[in-house]
């Protein structure tokens, strides 16, 4: 008989548990908030927790081991406790062995390792300290103090149970759309080393498997959305060699590519894209690469300098690099290509519809939105995000029949991006175009809103200004969808915003049998081996 799906394993430190009832109250209402929402049979077999699942008598290692070897997601309550806890650095590792036998299989690497902060961290363990979990957007409650915080007192019951809804439902994604499959055999639990080893001590310990330099790949809930960043290589042993074309060192920015890899910059516009400022970057990844967004800092006049070009990609999202060649490194296209979509006109257009113009120009890709304190045009703060995610992009001004840009993209396994201003949004042909796209449910397509709340105009038309997108973008308003972002309202949010939605749309796109080879791409020859 066929097992149950595990939803979820919960790893936590033992004296975390001990401390209270708030950590066995929250493995409760997650096991029941999630079995509410998928349908699972079994109130005890959604998740696992050892002091409620383990049976008397059962042999602890055997059955712990079970739980992780079939998994669909794993959720740690960081403390310092658990960083501090062999076990749950074991625990840790398995999960994670899990994940890089999914891409060595040429899967895209689920981001199924959910850390939630349960205690403030300083300093942040080495293993976290290149990902931003304290988002606002899950509460001051929770960014400042944990969840533990939330459950202590009851005046923070709605955030808790916002907090509780979300992570409920980004399990239930994880593991109905991207079920990371079992393990064949139970892993020698005794034998797996502490992935919260110190890299002296790791050197000299037997690994259960070699370690990647590249990191995790875990994402951090943010309430309605996430961040996929990847941890440094701290206390990771060195991986295995991949088969490549030329044996030689992945070549750095500014040197020329590998034997056998084309250029980006070579690449011509996709078909179909107006007006295209293409924004190539120095060399093409194996596959797409999400990094923590740093906002770059303005200069006298406001702009952001350079500062983009100088920050390195980390890695949440990687495939196989025989897979991410056939999805992005084909001329036809790839999840590695970006358009980005401005709903916005120019002042003179905008004259008989608000008085203050001081934020457009003369041409639709002069929008300030984030005018005076930051006076950078959005167009060139988006291709810079993309470009520091090793993507290449166009910026196209919204038209009337852009469900034909929309299928050659759809087509092409590119990715798009809406870029609105509320108050072009109710201008003629804008407002219709925007129906039509909406109209088409485009899944790997997401929308961003900035919106000022210095502009004393728009906020004084808030209610009028919302509506009629609101009116406009129906669908995807009803949706909820996370590529939705209908308030963002600094540079600094544009930037940490925009680098989540192109990674979530990246791993979509991955997910999908149609992202490994694009319409066009030749089939690939068998090797030919040579005798010595």
């Amino acid at each position: 008989m066929t097992a149950l799906p595990l939803y979820f394993f919960l790893s936590y430190a033992r004296l975390d548990i001990k401390d209270g009832p708030f950590l066995n109250r929250f493995f409760l209402d997650l096991r029941r908030e999630v079995r509410a929402r998928c349908g699972h049979p079994s109130l005890d077999d959604v998740g696992f927790l050892d002091t409620s699942n383990i049976r008397p008598g059962a042999a602890w290692p055997n059955e712990l081991s079970d739980a992780l070897r079939r998994c669909r997601t794993f959720v740690a309550i960081c403390s310092r406790s658990l960083f501090a806890s062999e076990n749950c650095g074991r625990e840790w590792q398995v999960f994670d062995d899990r994940l890089r036998a999914q891409e060595a299989n040429g899967a895209i690497r689920p981001p199924a390792l959910l850390p939630v902060i349960w205690t403030p961290l300083r300093p942040t363990p080495a293993i976290l300290s290149g990902l931003q979990y304290s988002h606002r957007d899950l509460g001051e409650g929770y960014a400042t103090h944990g969840l533990r915080y939330l459950l202590q007192l009851k005046r923070n019951y709605d955030e808790y149970q916002e907090f509780l809804v979300a992570l409920a439902n980004r399990i239930i994604f994880l593991a109905e759309e991207s079920p990371l499959p079992s393990m064949a055999a139970v892993p020698d639990f005794d034998a797996v080393r502490n992935a919260f080893e110190p890299a002296e001590i790791a050197a000299h310990s037997s690994a259960s498997a070699p370690r990647p330099t590249e990191g995790n790949g875990v994402v951090i809930l943010t309430g309605r959305e996430r961040t996929s960043t990847a941890p440094p290589t701290e206390g990771r042993a060195e991986p295995p060699p991949r088969p490549q074309p030329s044996s030689g060192p992945e070549p750095s920015p500014g040197r020329e590519p590998s034997p056998g890899r084309e250029p980006p910059a070579g690449r011509e516009p996709s078909p179909g894209l107006a007006r295209g400022t293409e924004l190539a970057t120095p060399q093409e990844p194996d596959s797409p690469r999400a990094q923590e967004f740093t906002a770059p800092a303005s200069t006298a006049d406001g702009s952001a300098g350079n500062a983009w070009a100088s920050q390195k990609p980390g890695a949440p999202h990687r495939m196989a690099a025989s897979a991410a060649r056939a999805a992005v490194g084909d001329p036809g296209g790839g999840p590695k290509r970006v358009t980005f979509v401005l709903a916005v006109t120019s002042a003179n257009e905008l004259a008989a519809l608000r008085r203050r113009l001081d934020y457009y120009g003369g041409q639709f890709d002069e929008w300030t939105p984030f005018h005076p304190h930051f006076r950078q045009r959005v167009c060139v703060l988006a291709q810079s995000v993309a470009a520091s995610q090793d993507m290449v992009s166009n910026i196209v001004k919204l038209h009337t029949g852009i469900g034909g840009l929309l299928e050659t993209s759809k087509e092409r396994n590119e990715v798009v991006v809406f870029i609105i201003d509320v108050w072009t949004a109710m201008l003629e042909p804008f407002h219709t175009a925007l129906i039509e796209y909406d109209g088409r449910n485009e899944p790997t397509t997401g929308v961003l809103v900035p919106w000022n709340p210095h502009d004393a105009e728009t906020i004084e038309n808030a209610a009028e200004l919302r509506a009629s997108l609101a009116q406009a973008l129906r669908n995807n308003v009803l949706r909820q969808d996370d590529f939705l972002r209908m308030n963002v309202s600094s540079h600094d949010e544009f930037g940490r915003t925009l680098v989540q939605v192109l990674a979530d749309l990246q791993a979509r796109i991955f997910s999908s049998h149609a992202s490994l080879r694009t319409r066009d791409a030749q089939p690939r020859r068998r090797p030919f081996l040579q005798s010595p």
